[in-house]
């Protein structure tokens, strides 16, 4: 026959491993309560970098255009913009259009400091700002309009 104090180590042995099992299933039950998250990483475009930024924020409203960018069109003062259904074309000169933009240079980025332009570029692409003040876009190709290069930049809307 099992002593009083064998017999209380072996009962305090079985409790504790009923409390062990039981935490344990708790802790199962509590994993299962939780949500999956519905985040994605993003893929850039190879370099990595950004051509041109929409920033629509209750500070202010702006188009910041890349150094890369500013380098391809050679520095301009002003810009031109226009629009077609999913693209954005930059230059220093464009056909149908003689509304000019000035830019503010920054560390070697430019800036263009238009809360009418970025409302336009805003509701023309349907761009969601309700959780993010700036959106980024890095599809970019260049071409040539009389000797000037012009910036056509891919507005992709999953941004």
């Amino acid at each position: 026959m099992l002593n009083k104090i064998q017999s209380k180590i072996i009962n305090d042995s079985i409790e504790k491993e009923r409390v062990m099992e039981t935490k344990e299933a708790k802790t199962i039950t509590d994993l299962n309560q939780f949500k999956a998250s519905e985040s994605k990483t993003l893929n850039r475009n190879n370099n990595g970098e950004g051509i041109m930024s929409v920033v629509n924020a209750k500070t202010g409203k702006r188009i910041t255009l890349s150094r890369q960018l500013m380098d391809k069109l050679n520095n301009p003062e002003k810009i031109v913009i226009s629009f077609n259904d999913n693209k954005i074309a930059i230059a220093k000169q464009l056909p149908n259009n003689v509304n000019y933009l000035s830019i503010k240079h920054y560390k070697s980025k430019g800036i263009l400091y238009s809360a009418g332009i970025v409302n336009e570029i805003t509701c023309k692409y349907n761009l969601d700002f309700s959780n993010k003040t700036s959106i980024t876009f890095s599809d970019v190709e260049y071409i040539t309009y009389e000797k000037d290069i012009v910036a056509i930049i891919t507005v992709d809307n999953n941004n």
